[in-house]
Formats: C-alpha cells, sequence, structure tokens
C-alpha cells in the first residue's frame, strides 16, 4: 500500500506513483490508475499512467487535467440497472465500468 506519509511530496505531485510503480516492478503504461479527484488526476498522468476518474459528490466540480493519457472521465463506476455516465476518449460514454473495460481504456495510445 502506498500513501502520501512515504513520498516527499503529496498529489498533485506523481510522487506516490513512481513510489509505487517503482516497488511492483512495473512501468507506467502496463498499469492504469484509478482517481476520483483532479489532484489524483493530476499526479497519475504526471507519472505517465493511463487514468480513469470516477467522481463522487464531492470532486463533481473538479477540473481534470487536459491530457492524452487521461482515458475516461465518469460520474462513478455504475452498476446493473443504474449505468456510470461520461465520456472518455471516443466521446460520450455510458454504462458499468468493468475488468474489459478497464484493460481497452489501459491499452489505448496516449
Amino acid at each position: 500500500i502506498g500513501a502520501g506519509d512515504v513520498v516527499p511530496h503529496k498529489k498533485p505531485a506523481p510522487d506516490i506513483y513512481h513510489w509505487v510503480l517503482q516497488r511492483l516492478g512495473l512501468a507506467a503504461d502496463q498499469c492504469l490508475a484509478l482517481e476520483d479527484s483532479a489532484p489524483g488526476a493530476a499526479a497519475a498522468v504526471a507519472a505517465g499512467l493511463p487514468t480513469v476518474v470516477t467522481r463522487s459528490q464531492y470532486t463533481l466540480a473538479d477540473v481534470l487535467p487536459s491530457h492524452p493519457l487521461l482515458r475516461a472521465d465518469l460520474g462513478g463506476q455504475g452498476e446493473p440497472g443504474a449505468p456510470a455516465q461520461g465520456h472518455d476518449g471516443a466521446g460520450p460514454w455510458q454504462g458499468v465500468v468493468a475488468v474489459a473495460q478497464l484493460r481497452a481504456w489501459c491499452r489505448q495510445p496516449g
């Protein structure tokens, strides 16, 4: 588990993502960051990670960074009968965030 107290700078700095990637022995393009706020999204894309943002009621007004690694901006994760809505690189998006969709967002060029 990586938490802000193990790195010198907290989000929006990318330190925590660099710390985790180094310990996992993975490159940023092998991973997908799931964030819920603008500072988290800024940290993830600064670290080179493809990023999906699923907002909460507390982060609806956040202004996200404009970056090709920001794959989707959604109003939640959705569930059967109550799909999430938002947009991804292809335009408006609606559905349930599932593993297959996460993999597709991760593989997009960016």
